[in-house]
Order: structure tokens, then sequence, then C-alpha cells
């Protein structure tokens, strides 16, 4: 049986996969930006 790498402990896949992190914030950005735009339309119409 040949030695495994030690495990320890990895990063998220966001900080190792930098295209992935990018797709994560923008979506994270995307997201506040909607619930901002509602809760915006919903005081104008209030």
């Amino acid at each position: 049986m040949s030695a495994a790498a030690p495990r320890g402990r990895r990063l998220p896949l966001v900080l190792r996969n930098p295209s992935f992190g990018r797709v994560w914030t923008a979506q994270l950005l995307t997201q506040a930006a909607g619930r901002m735009f509602q809760v915006g339309a919903v005081w104008w119409l209030v």
C-alpha cells in the first residue's frame, strides 16, 4: 500500500479554485443586489 499525503485541513473550494471563487462572489453580489432592489421597491410602493 502506498503512503497517502497527509490529510490536514484543506482550503475551502472558493480559495482553491479562483474561477469558482469569482463565480461564487458574483452570485453573492447579484443576490444581495436583488434583495436590495426588492426592499427598495416595497419601500417605494408602501
